[in-house]
């Protein structure tokens, strides 16, 4: 889906492609953001441009699943390098855990 709602009317969460416009390179790099109607739009997880310590290469996702958030966290999954990654995205703080092996 384009989008998901937050529990509790709390705002809503979606894919940014600004960096695939920008640059026009099909299928960049996608930031995820969230929307509330007290902040406006606020990033999530920024497009990365290349993967830091952490190994994180970016989200690499045409669209969000549906029900994906549980317990403040987002659970999608991301192309890195030829295969599908499993991750969890805390939407409080931003922080990107690997849950494929």
């Amino acid at each position: 889906s384009a989008h998901s709602a937050l529990p509790h009317g709390a705002g809503l969460v979606f894919l940014s492609h600004e960096a695939a416009a920008e640059t026009g390179v099909h299928n960049a790099c996608a930031a995820l953001m969230r929307w509330s109607a007290e902040a406006g739009v606020a990033t999530i997880v920024p497009a990365v441009d290349s993967p830091g310590e952490d190994g994180f290469h970016g989200l690499y996702c045409g669209s969000l699943p549906d029900d994906a958030i549980l317990g403040g966290r987002l659970v999608l999954t991301t192309a890195r390098r030829s295969n599908e990654e499993l991750v969890a995205i805390d939407l409080d703080s931003g922080a990107v855990q690997a849950l494929t092996p």
